[in-house]
């Protein structure tokens, strides 16, 4: 019925976006989020939660760097998906790229939310040049 409903219909990205947090499988999952995308191309939510699923369950950082980006350019302030494409870049040797994503996720990020620190000793760990 939700399907019938919300499918195509406003509001159905949300609908698919939901039920992709219940999808019992990754392809079920990435099935879910790419129609919320075929329904709101600008998704910066869908596009990171498919970049999360590419770097975690699929192995895929290409793709997940790529759904990072798009992230970022739909939304420049989302804070979590620069420290996610940070962290990705620097465990590909990108320091430079890495520390300037890391960077602006700090600046992003509230001075007593808990993901600061975490972003400050990633930074720390990327080698100087």
């Amino acid at each position: 019925e939700g399907i019938r409903l919300y499918g195509k219909a406003e509001g159905g990205e949300d609908f698919w976006m939901y039920a992709a947090a219940f999808a019992a499988s990754t392809g079920d999952r990435m099935d879910c989020i790419n129609k919320a995308l075929a329904i709101r191309p600008v998704f910066p939510t869908a596009l990171y939660a498919r970049a999360l699923l590419h770097l975690n369950e699929r192995n895929d950082p290409y793709f997940a760097d790529l759904d990072f980006t798009n992230t970022i350019t739909c939304n420049p302030n989302f804070a979590p998906a620069w420290k996610a494409r940070g962290t990705l870049r620097m465990k590909a040797n990108r320091s430079a790229e890495a520390i300037e994503d890391l960077e602006r996720a700090l600046q992003l990020t509230p001075a007593d939310h808990p993901d600061r620190k975490a972003i400050e000793a990633l930074l720390q760990q990327i080698p100087k040049r």
